[in-house]
């Protein structure tokens, strides 16, 4: 990755860890280690979106996800943490296909929309 020089950094990470034994503490501190790893290597700032809730998870899963999310939004600078205002944050059925984990088309519209914005703002930042 530090070879290509990157101007800044998106991550969204972690949902595929949850419930897989690994405690939100632990997820919440290895996605903060790697963006101390990514900064330090790139030189770069390195911006993390939240984790989606998705509609069939447990409830100890969803709550995983509102401690992780809770944790990157108080650790990262606020520039550096990015919530999704499109209503992905709510896990709402309408937005993913049938197996309740991937996006449908219009939960991928919204995404992309979110995303789009997020670029914009950290490319504004630099």
């Amino acid at each position: 990755m530090s070879a290509s020089h990157p101007a800044v950094v998106i991550l969204h990470i972690g949902e595929n860890d949850l419930g897989d034994n690994v405690s939100a503490d632990v997820i919440a501190g290895e996605i903060l280690q790697l963006v101390r790893d990514i900064t330090h290597t790139c030189r770069c700032p390195v911006h993390v979106t939240q984790l989606l809730p998705w509609p069939k998870q447990s409830k100890k899963v969803t709550d995983d996800v509102q401690e992780i999310n809770q944790q990157l939004k108080h650790t990262l600078p606020p520039h550096q943490y990015w919530s999704h205002k499109c209503g992905l944050n709510s896990c709402n059925p309408a937005y993913f296909l049938p197996d309740s984990v991937h996006l449908n088309k219009d939960g991928m519209s919204r995404y992309y929309d979110s995303m789009r914005t997020l670029v914009g703002r950290a490319v504004k930042h630099l």
